[in-house]
């Protein structure tokens, strides 16, 4: 069995978020994908800032990670996103 994971990204704005979301699921590279408003923190030239945004929780397959996060990377509007894979340990669902 391939391990299961979840890809994380984070974007500006809820239309990027749906239709990066959308576009994962149709393409077949995940099951599902939540999306949650998060408030993120950061350093940027110095300076402290804080900014709303989606989050995106993707759930695949470790295989799968390259695909998705290429998909990521080429929907995202963010000069320099981040893109986080969680192995995942257990799941109830049953893959």
């Amino acid at each position: 069995m391939t391990d299961l994971c979840l890809v994380l990204t984070t974007c500006g704005s809820e239309t990027i978020a749906r239709a990066m979301a959308m576009e994962l699921v149709d393409l077949g590279l995940v099951a599902s994908v939540n999306l949650q408003p998060v408030q993120t923190c950061f350093r940027l030239d110095g300076r402290t800032l804080e900014e709303e945004g989606i989050q995106l929780m993707a759930v695949t397959t470790s295989d799968r990670y390259a695909e998705v996060e290429a998909c990521m990377l080429r929907l995202h509007t963010f000069e320099a996103p981040d893109v986080f894979m969680v192995r995942l340990d257990r799941w109830a669902g049953g893959a």
